[in-house]
This record gives structure tokens, C-alpha cells and sequence, in this order.
């Protein structure tokens, strides 16, 4: 019997239990289905923390979530929801700004011309 026979099982394994976008090493695909270069760690990284954000059942943990959080929004490589950057709804005035907001972090920036 070798180590690994306990993996057979389904449902024993991380990869079961994760949602698809933690599955694999390779570029994986964001909600809408397009390429998203974050790194698996990444994604798993993002993922314990909008867990402990709404789990932490003791100080130690919601200190955690702190930490974590603060570190992810500070190393945060953004991703942008489409190819030209932008997440964009159209203003009811014409003089408000054009932004777009990081799908990871919620990092927002004013991109109009």
C-alpha cells in the first residue's frame, strides 16, 4: 500500500474540493472564461482571504485576514476585467470619470483621456 491510495477516494482531495479556478498550475480562466494569468499561490492566496473575511471566528483570525489582506492589495498585480482595461459603466453624466477596478483587489483608477 503506497502513500497515495488514500487520493483515490473521491472528495479527499484539495483539487476536488476547490473551485475550478484553483485546479490547475497553467494559466487558468476567470469567471467569464478568459485567459487570467494569476498564479494558482495567487489564487489561493485571494481565496483564504475572502474566506477569513467572512469566517474568522476569533481575533487571532480576523488579524489574519488582516495581514493577508494587506499584503495581497499591496502586491497586487492587477487584472483588469477586458483587453482594453476596463470595467465600464456608462455614466448618466457625461462629466463623470471613466475608471476601471482590479478584479482582485477593487484597486479603482480614473483612465479617462
Amino acid at each position: 500500500m503506497t502513500t497515495d491510495t488514500w487520493r483515490a477516494v473521491p472528495g479527499t482531495r484539495w483539487q476536488d474540493r476547490a473551485a475550478p479556478m484553483l485546479q490547475d498550475d497553467a494559466v487558468g480562466l476567470d469567471r467569464e472564461g478568459n485567459p487570467d494569468p494569476t498564479s494558482t499561490d495567487r489564487r489561493w492566496l485571494w481565496r483564504l482571504e475572502g474566506r477569513l473575511a467572512v469566517g474568522a471566528t476569533n481575533d487571532r483570525l480576523r488579524e489574519l485576514q488582516r495581514d493577508l489582506a494587506e499584503y495581497l492589495q499591496e502586491t497586487c498585480v492587477h487584472q483588469w476585467d477586458d483587453p482594453d482595461g476596463y470595467h465600464y459603466v456608462p455614466p448618466l453624466s457625461p462629466t463623470t470619470p471613466k475608471i476601471r477596478q482590479c478584479r482582485w483587489c477593487s484597486h479603482v483608477e480614473d483612465v479617462t483621456p
